[in-house]
């Protein structure tokens, strides 16, 4: 008879050494400390007393042999009559609980002993130390030598005391000692030495053993293990340094990120002066940061003398983690130039001359992108004429920022006087600073403290005033307005990427300043305009017809006359070619309408233009100039849906290449329609919905669009659109669902996606599809269920990595007893649904019945029998699950014989009470026993049993509990050498101690063996089955007694323990 299961995590028995297991009292425990010199290990030993010891469980999960199969101790030990744990007793101070099991030593009735070691993580998954070189377990409370090294080796890596975790900045000067061996040594310090990159911190670890490469330091951030990838590889590997190839590893923070949240760079020295390795930090989920990039050696040739490239490197890393920039006043910002895809401009620059007319004050005001609307950035370091700004408090860097805005002449853009800078903070909204005296210092100015900008414009006048004396500040001249009007340059810009400038017409005594400014907004994405203005504090002047190009502004009133009253003249302009206006506007003080627009003919006129949007006009204009036209990426043959009121200027038209119906690309889900821009043209911006997207277009001629689709998408989502001319393409994909944010897919990885023959003819290759499959996976949450993964596996598309968008746990059920569920979920922190495009196992899609996709999926629960926990028998959906319906629906499939079927089942479970009366829960476990018969699981071992008379064991409510190493969650590629350099150092008995007696530790023999024996202990091997092919015998003994609930409202209680939100049982 088998006793109920033993709990290897309770320190038996509670609150004396020697008495009875808290789990069953009819077996004996016993509790104490190893003696001699491993005092610091302590034991728990449960030995029966007649009924043989059932299942092992850690915080109520089964224990698994990790042999190839997932084996159970109680597989192997029919007969289990001992079993002791050891654990490491310094620095622990739980009384009844032990946090990390270290090694296992079990018996059956009248056997050897047998040693199994801790793989990590959950303290689930075990392995076997082989036995040979007649050396001796010690039985009852003793140790040995070797026994005692190997709970060392153990120690040391399970409770990771060799760790080099980069989110600590230093040890308090102290030289660290790893307290279990000896023999790692660390010293952790921001490094004092060495040139110093402003806005960054570097913290240095120091490798201090004696260097003979026995000690091994693995590499995390917390307790996460750190993997990292090659420039140019696939595999992930996990980062661990020893001092014979590595001196030190120094890690880089901004200045800002007080709590070493956000690592940026990794600098892994090598020893005798070799050079170093870089790593980048990629990112990930809930700020763990145990993903990281080996940097190609071109990258980093320019990083050893720590200058610019190394500082251009950390400023874009931080302001991706950190979302910190640098301002630099008086300069258009456009945060970074860089391809990299986590990385979006954060902010918006614009001018504002018209907050003091008399003095030509300018208001210079940054803030952040659309893209990145009412969420706050964090300024590193604020810069002018490339010097550091320093300022009286000492503030070094601000955060949560919605605004800064500095003061200036309009004609001295370089030399700001007063800054404003406004927080999210309720205490301290706006700071203010004024500059007194020449140089980079700044002070607070607390006559305006927390007093927002609107309200302190009668006071800016006597604060200009005074600076102009301290600082030389160049006011703007008093205007000379010509009789004949102002004659304007219209091809005039700002310069060197100021906001705006000034230039002069006139000759000799009758020269005029006349200011530009530069500005974007509320205009369509790829235009700007230029505005020109006076220095006067009049609000208006007399403009000339004649231009300073040649040209002429032609108007109804007589030729030649100048049009009074003017406000301002704006010119606008396409990036795409920078010295080709395309159109003017002049703004009168009492025009009809206020602003005429007038496009280039023989002259600039305005006929044609009337009652047509600036929007219309800009395209079509921008047109007729650059040969450029807008694109709608819904549908490119209706211009229509660009524009807000439905009408579309006569611009070249799209139309679709050959048939209208879009292509199906083989063996996948996805289509490509094609499209021919008559005669060729530019294409000035993207647009979805009626707005803008972020793509940045190609200049040269377009003749050709392709536009990529998943075809059971209701709402026509683009996912790669390609531009195609004569020997070129482009590529863009896109990021999110709005399909408002794109990033260009790198030549190299594009031109993977043909073969040598027309794509639309069948010409692409797999890169294309898996290129579809990313992206789809990010903008419709795509994936299909791989109901093979185990527990802690995170996985989607290839191509997704490490972004993997579903996570795996696994459990014992605690509502079906004798069954294992594994729950596949987001692991994408605020997408908390995703949609299944099919259900897979092992690659080979199963054939369900359901109607793919599966919509707003919350979660997809697979259950395996413990007996045999490679075949799943039972899958539980829910989805459509949205905010207006939080419970969505029930998908329940069951098993069928066979490869790959399954059938739905969801209408044999009861909204309550079956027909016969049984509950939810007795109707769905009548199910899984059911399919369980059906398939023939587990009947050699239940005819075992009753031969043997045992008492099948089960599984209890199993509670998660968290390994040390949460970055345990690895794709299936992930490279496994470190935990196979482990597992060589425990069968040899050394692990990371370089002194001859941790190295040589034989692995062991049983005391209650003779030599002669040794032959015969090994680990009782298993039969492998696979499960899509026809269903064999299984090699697990599991419980198929289920204990009744009694009644509905006392199951009740399990359900909402278990299952809260579940919507099958939220019914009762």
């Amino acid at each position: 008879m088998f006793s109920k299961d033993i709990d290897i995590k309770n320190k038996c028995p509670q609150g004396r050494s020697t008495g009875t297991c808290q789990d069953d009292q009819s077996i004996q425990a016993d509790k104490g400390t190893l003696p001699d010199d491993a005092t610091d290990y302590g034991y728990v030993t449960h030995s029966s007393l007649g009924k043989r010891i059932g299942m092992l469980t850690y915080g109520g999960r089964s224990l698994e042999i990790e042999d190839g199969k997932r084996t159970t101790f109680s597989t192997k030990y029919h007969n289990l009559e001992k079993v002791t744990t050891y654990y490491y007793t310094k620095g622990t101070d739980n009384k009844d609980e032990i946090k990390v099991p270290l090694v296992l030593r079990v018996r059956n009735k009248g056997g050897a002993y047998h040693l199994y070691f801790n793989i990590g993580g959950d303290n689930i998954k075990w392995k076997w130390i082989p036995l040979h070189n007649s050396l001796v377990i010690p039985a009852g409370d003793r140790t040995t030598q070797e026994l005692t090294n190997t709970l060392v080796v153990q120690t040391c890596r399970l409770h990771i005391l060799h760790k080099i975790d980069i989110c600590k900045g230093d040890n308090g000067n102290k030289l660290y000692t790893c307290p279990a061996c000896g023999k790692a040594r660390l010293w952790s310090d921001a490094e004092k030495y060495g040139k110093p990159i402003d806005c960054y911190r570097k913290f240095c670890h120091t490798l201090l053993d004696d260097g003979n490469g026995r000690v091994t330091y693995p590499v995390t951030y917390g307790n996460d293990l750190i993997s990292y990838q090659e420039y140019n590889g696939k595999i992930w590997k996990s980062l661990s340094v020893s001092k014979s190839d590595c001196s030190s590893v120094s890690v880089y923070y901004w200045i800002g990120d007080e709590n070493l949240d956000n690592p940026l760079l990794m600098e892994v020295k090598r020893t005798g002066g070799g050079g170093s390795d870089w790593y980048e930090n990629i990112g990930d989920y809930g700020g763990k940061h145990y993903r990281w990039i080996k940097l190609e050696p071109g990258e980093i040739a320019s990083f050893s003398n720590y200058g610019k490239e190394l500082e251009k490197k950390l400023d874009l890393l931080s302001c991706v983690f950190n979302g910190a920039v640098k301002i630099r006043l008086g300069l258009s910002s456009n945060c970074h130039n860089s391809p990299d895809p986590r990385h979006n401009n954060r902010i918006s620059t614009h001018h504002d001359g018209t907050v003091n007319k008399h003095l030509s004050i300018s208001a210079y005001i940054y803030k952040h992108n659309k893209i990145y609307e009412n969420k706050p950035f964090s300024v590193a370091e604020i810069l002018l004429k490339d010097h550091r700004q320093i300022f009286s408090d000492n503030t070094k860097f601000f955060k949560n920022i919605k605004r800064l805005i500095a003061y200036a002449s309009s004609c001295d853009p370089s030399q700001p006087f007063l800054l404003c800078i406004e927080t999210e903070s309720n205490n301290e909204k706006y700071n203010w600073y004024q500059k007194t005296k020449l140089g980079n210092e700044w002070n607070e100015y607390s006559r305006l403290s927390n007093k927002p900008p609107d309200t302190v414009k009668d006071q800016l006048g006597q604060i200009f005033s005074d600076s102009v004396k301290t600082l030389g500040i160049k006011q703007c001249p008093p205007p000379k307005l010509p009789p004949s009007g102002l004659q304007i340059n219209i091809t005039e810009q700002p310069k060197d990427n100021t906001l705006n400038g000034i230039y002069e017409v006139g000759l000799g005594n009758d020269k005029t300043l006349i200011l530009v400014a530069k500005d974007t907004s509320k205009l369509p994405h790829g235009l700007f305009r230029v505005i020109h203005g006076t220095t006067s504090d009049k609000d208006s002047f007399t403009l000339n017809k004649k231009l300073r190009n040649g040209e002429a502004i032609k108007t109804s009133t007589v030729s030649g006359k100048p049009i009074k009253n003017v406000k301002e003249v704006t010119v606008y302009f396409w990036n795409g070619n920078l010295n080709e206006p395309i159109l003017i506007g002049i703004t009168t003080e009492h025009g009809d309408p206020k602003t005429k627009y007038y496009s280039k003919g023989r002259d600039w006129i305005h006929s044609g233009n009337e009652n047509n949007s600036l929007e219309y006009l800009l395209d079509w204009r921008n047109y007729q100039r650059n040969n450029a036209i807008p694109i709608n990426l819904r549908n490119p043959e209706d211009p229509s849906q660009i524009y807000t009121d439905g009408k579309a200027p006569p611009c070249a038209r799209i139309t679709s290449s050959g048939s209208s119906l879009r292509i199906l690309l083989p063996g996948t889900n996805y289509t490509v329609k094609g499209y021919t821009v008559k005669g060729g043209a530019k294409i000035s911006r993207a647009t979805f919905d009626k707005k803008d997207t972020d793509i940045i277009l190609p200049t040269y001629l377009i003749t050709g669009i392709r536009i990529y689709k998943w075809n059971e998408d209701p709402e026509n989502i683009p996912l790669l659109v390609e531009f195609i001319s004569d020997g070129n393409f482009t590529w863009f994909e896109n990021l999110d669902k709005d399909s408002l944010n794109w990033m260009k897919v790198v030549k190299d990885e594009a031109t993977k996606f043909y073969q040598n023959v027309s794509p639309l003819q069948g010409g692409y290759t797999n890169e294309l599809t898996d290129k579809l499959y990313q992206v789809s996976c990010r903008v419709h949450r795509s994936v299909s269920i791989d109901i093979s993964k185990g527990d802690r596996k995170l996985y989607c598309h290839e191509r997704c990595k490490p972004r993997y968008r579903i996570k795996v746990e696994k459990s014992a059920s605690s509502l079906f007893e004798g069954y294992i569920e594994c729950e596949h979920a987001s692991a994408i922190q605020g997408q908390k649904t995703f949609t299944v495009t099919s259900i897979n196992k092992d690659g080979i899609e199963q054939t369900t019945g359901l109607k793919f996709p599966l919509r707003n999926v919350e979660k997809i629960t697979v259950y395996f029998p413990v007996c045999d926990q490679n075949t799943p028998v039972m899958i539980y959906i829910n989805h459509g699950v949205t905010d207006g319906n939080c419970d969505g629906a029930s998908k329940w499939l069951v098993r069928e014989r066979g490869n790959r079927n399954w059938t739905d089942v969801s209408d044999k479970i009861p909204e309550i009470k079956a027909d016969n009366g049984d509950t939810i829960k007795e109707a769905i476990e009548d199910i899984l026993e059911g399919v369980k018969s059906d398939l023939g699981l587990c009947q050699e071992l239940e005819s075992q049993l009753l031969r043997t008379d045992f008492t099948i064991a089960s599984v209890q409510g199993a509670s998660e509990v968290p390994g040390l190493i949460s970055g345990d969650q690895e794709s299936e590629d992930e490279d496994n050498s470190y935990l196979k350099n482990i597992l060589q150092n425990i069968s040899r008995g050394g692990f990371d101690i370089d002194d001859s007696q941790y190295l040589s530790l034989p692995t062991l023999i049983s005391s209650t063996q003779p030599p002669l024996a040794q032959s015969r202990i090994s680990a009782p091997s298993d039969r492998s089955h696979d499960r899509d092919s026809d269903i064999t015998i299984p090699a697990i003994i599991a419980s198929s007694v289920l204990v009744s609930s009694g009644s509905l409202t006392g199951f009740a209680y399990w359900v909402y323990q278990r299952f809260n939100g579940e919507p099958w049982v939220r019914q009762i």
